[in-house]
C-alpha cells in the first residue's frame, strides 16, 4: 500500500512539472537516436577523413561520413527496439517520464538540441548544394553528419569552459 501512495504521489510530481515533456515516450526516443546518429557521424566524419586523405578525395571523406551517419541511426533505432523487446519492464510509464524530465532540465541536453534543431538542417541544406561528385541523399547526410559534430564540439567546448570557472571557483574559496 506504501509504494502505491508513493508511485500516486510521483505520478503527480510530474504531472505539476511545467518542464515535462508532453509525450516524455517519443522525447526519450528521439534522445536515443539523435545520440547514436551524433556517434555514428562522428566515426563516419572520423573514417570520411582518414579515407579521403589516403585517397586525396573530398567525395570519399563525403561518402564515408555519410554512410557513417546512416549507420549511426540505424544503430540508435536498434538500440532503442532491442531494448523495448529485451526489457520491456524497463519502459513502465514513471520511469521513461523520470527520465524525459532529467533529459529536459539538463541544461547541457537543451542547448544541444536547441543548436541542432538550427544547425543541422541549415548545413544539411548547404551540403546538398554544394558540388561534390556524390548523390544528393549522400551529400544531405554527410550535412547532417557535420551538423550534429558541430553541435557536439560545442557541447565539449562549454563543458571545459564550465569546467575550468568550477575550478577557478574553488581556487578561491580555498584561499
Amino acid at each position: 500500500m506504501e509504494r502505491l501512495e508513493e508511485m500516486v504521489q510521483l505520478r503527480r510530481q510530474f504531472d505539476d512539472d511545467e518542464t515535462m515533456p508532453l509525450r516524455p515516450g517519443v522525447a526519450l526516443a528521439l534522445h536515443v537516436v539523435t545520440r547514436a546518429t551524433a556517434l555514428g557521424a562522428a566515426a563516419g566524419l572520423l573514417g570520411g577523413l582518414v579515407r579521403g586523405i589516403a585517397k586525396s578525395s573530398l567525395t570519399a571523406v563525403a561518402s564515408t561520413a555519410a554512410f557513417g551517419t546512416l549507420g549511426g541511426s540505424l544503430v540508435g533505432a536498434g538500440m532503442l527496439s532491442s531494448k523495448v523487446l529485451t526489457k520491456p519492464d524497463s519502459f513502465d510509464a514513471d520511469g521513461v517520464r523520470d527520465r524525459a524530465l532529467r533529459l529536459a532540465n539538463n541544461p547541457a541536453q537543451t542547448r544541444f538540441d536547441d543548436r541542432s534543431r538550427l544547425v543541422v538542417p541549415g548545413l544539411a541544406a548547404t551540403a546538398a548544394v554544394t558540388p561534390l561528385r556524390v548523390s544528393l541523399p549522400t551529400r544531405l547526410l554527410f550535412g547532417i553528419g557535420l551538423g550534429f559534430e558541430v553541435c557536439f564540439v560545442l557541447m565539449v567546448m562549454e563543458m571545459r569552459e564550465q569546467k575550468a570557472k568550477l575550478g577557478e571557483q574553488q581556487l578561491r574559496t580555498m584561499e
